[in-house]
């Protein structure tokens, strides 16, 4: 277990009671990973449409983005737990910033709810080890909250049942 405080980057919000930390939205991403120039792009992208209106929008297209904006939070969620495993297994969410865990780094730092940060790393642990439910995921094509059902069905199976999947699977872990 990883002790010390949480480590709380950002800037001041500033203004009296509202004072405190917020989030660092910059990020290091002037290595050009393919992430963070996808991230940077899609933040710039919905900047954009801040002032853009709605009432425009047909019955038909509003259906449609609902449907294509639900596949696309299930791909933020993927990628949120894609990285929050991998700054894990580094470090660099926890020992690096002296946080007891991702789960407060993440709840800390971005003042996401503790339940909900806590929530998000155990998704993460879930997607991580169900590659095939984890690109489902990051497809849209399941929900967040599917995927974690599918998992614990699937790890709820008797052990019998993973002897018969061994034979017609290459992998067990290629079920989920």
């Amino acid at each position: 277990m990883i002790t010390g405080k949480p480590g709380f980057g950002g800037r001041s919000v500033g203004g009296g009671c509202l004072s405190g930390l917020m989030a660092d939205t910059t990020t290091h991403a002037g290595s050009g990973h393919p992430i963070g120039v996808a991230v940077l792009s899609s933040r710039a992208a919905f900047d954009a449409i801040v002032e853009a209106q709605t009432w425009s929008l047909g019955g038909e297209e509003t259906r449609d983005l609902l449907v294509q904006v639900t596949a696309l939070a299930a791909q933020v969620t993927e990628l949120q737990a894609r990285l929050l495993v991998h700054g894990e297994s580094t470090g660099a969410t926890s020992t690096e910033v002296q946080a007891t865990s991702t789960a407060a780094w993440l709840a800390g730092t971005t003042r996401t709810v503790k339940r909900d940060a806590f929530a998000a790393t155990k998704l993460a642990g879930k997607l991580a080890a169900w590659e095939a439910t984890r690109v489902s995921v990051a497809r849209g094509e399941v929900l967040p909250d599917q995927a974690g059902v599918i998992v614990d069905a699937v790890e709820a199976l008797p052990e019998q049942t993973w002897v018969c999947l061994l034979y017609t699977s290459p992998s067990p872990r290629d079920l989920s």
